[in-house]
């Protein structure tokens, strides 16, 4: 083979190495999602390209026929890929909810393991499916964990007045020492995330008296993600908070998943709920705002102990609603 036509098969290999390296993998992750909700068999489509045999070939012709190969390939590829993806076997978790008090009605989670291109990390895949018209199941929502390799117990908040249930779903990385969850609401039968919380360091998640709680550490100050191994040998310090979901009824009023919690001076109380349904918190003077990255939680720090009424009230209109909040010195 001769220079000319070396230099051009390496030129062209590293165009496909640059192609492949930017892999379309959001696509293909709906192409799974796609795949898993039909829940058929995965079939297999082979191409199958002839090449005439040529004893003789110019350096052109050599080009063009790599390039083919490459389409070729990437096709194949392509398909291989997805249908690998979608081919993911038994998952690794099953559980079983029931959102709400309606008789028979029940959902399935399944984790799945699944992995990016060219990434060793293990990644889980969350799926609820639901039942479908015709009887089948059908996919009602999925949620990537990444850096993930064990799937945790669903969390259920059970809420008065025959409302749907709160569901919490999460994983941990044993090695990293963090947490990923997910807080999903239900309306009109459709599931809505409250809330995403990703790499929780130190993180820790149960549900107490109706309200979520959360351990986390944090450092002295705050630190991007990828300087979590970093602050993990510095300073930490342990923070506490109850997230408290609401939602609301037929009429619009505010329906809060607790009426009274209990809490230590120093933990944090925040508020929850759709983002569709704003409320605001009236007359709060033993606990403080503080400021977080969502829009649609509004969470207090108890500067201090004592008793005190939590007022939400519904920007959109409906009746105000109260949380009586006890702020203690002493451990719970």
């Amino acid at each position: 083979m001769n220079d000319k036509l070396e230099m051009k098969l390496l030129e062209a290999r590293k165009d496909a190495d640059r192609f492949f390296s930017n892999f379309p993998y959001e696509k293909m992750n709906n192409a799974v999602f796609a795949k898993l909700s039909k829940d058929r068999d995965v079939v297999y489509h082979k191409r199958h390209f002839i090449y005439p045999l040529v004893i003789k070939i110019s350096a052109l012709s050599a080009c063009l026929i790599f390039l083919i190969s490459a389409v070729s390939f990437f096709r194949d590829g392509l398909d291989y890929e997805k249908e690998n993806m979608a081919s993911l076997g038994k998952p690794v978790s099953q559980q079983m909810i029931k959102p709400d008090n309606k008789e028979g009605l029940y959902q399935w989670l399944n984790f799945f393991n699944i992995n990016k291109p060219n990434q060793v990390e293990n990644n889980l895949l969350a799926v609820i499916w639901k039942p479908g018209s015709s009887g089948d199941y059908e996919m009602a929502y999925s949620s990537l964990f990444e850096n993930s390799n064990k799937p945790c117990p669903a969390y259920m908040i059970v809420f008065p007045d025959n409302q749907p249930s709160v569901v919490i779903i999460s994983s941990q990385n044993d090695d990293k020492k963090y947490i990923h969850y997910r807080v999903l609401g239900y309306k009109e039968d459709k599931i809505i995330a409250y809330m995403e919380q990703n790499y929780v360091i130190g993180g820790k998640i149960e549900v107490v008296d109706g309200a979520l709680k959360e351990t986390r550490l944090i450092p002295d100050n705050y630190v991007e993600k990828e300087d979590i191994e970093k602050e993990n040998n510095g300073n930490m310090k342990k923070i506490i908070t109850y997230y408290i979901p609401y939602q609301t009824n037929e009429s619009g009023d505010i329906i809060p998943s607790v009426e009274n919690i209990r809490i230590r001076k120093g933990d944090y109380i925040a508020i929850i709920g759709d983002n569709t349904v704003p409320v605001e918190i009236l007359n709060s003077r033993m606990l403080l705002d503080w400021d977080k990255q969502y829009d649609n939680i509004k969470s207090l720090y108890a500067k201090s102990s004592g008793y005190e009424d939590l007022c939400l009230r519904p920007l959109n209109g409906g009746e105000t609603k109260k949380i009586s909040v006890e702020v203690v010195e002493d451990e719970l």
